[in-house]
């Protein structure tokens, strides 16, 4: 952890497969979190993709069937994501 009060975490993350390391900020409100992006300077560097939408990006095509995860979970592991990416937007 970087920074915490009560409407920020800053921290400083680290995904399986992903080579460079990432800076969260995470907050309930959209406001105090862009303003943190913009204090540090990150326009135009950052993503608003969730872990699992990362950590999908990076994993080859052909290595995306893992041991035991058939096409169709992961094809509805998808669909959850996206779900659940639509209801935040909102």
């Amino acid at each position: 952890m970087i920074y915490q009060d009560d409407k920020l975490l800053i921290e400083v993350d680290h995904l399986q497969d992903v080579p460079t390391p990432y800076l969260q900020i995470k907050g309930s409100n959209k406001e105090p979190v862009a303003a943190a992006g913009l204090a540090l300077n990150l326009e135009g560097t950052y993503t608003t993709k969730t872990y699992l939408q990362i950590i999908l990006e990076n994993i080859p095509a052909f290595g995306r069937s893992f041991p035991g995860m058939h096409s169709q979970q992961a094809a509805r592991l998808q669909e959850l994501v996206d779900f659940v990416q639509s209801q935040v937007r909102r």
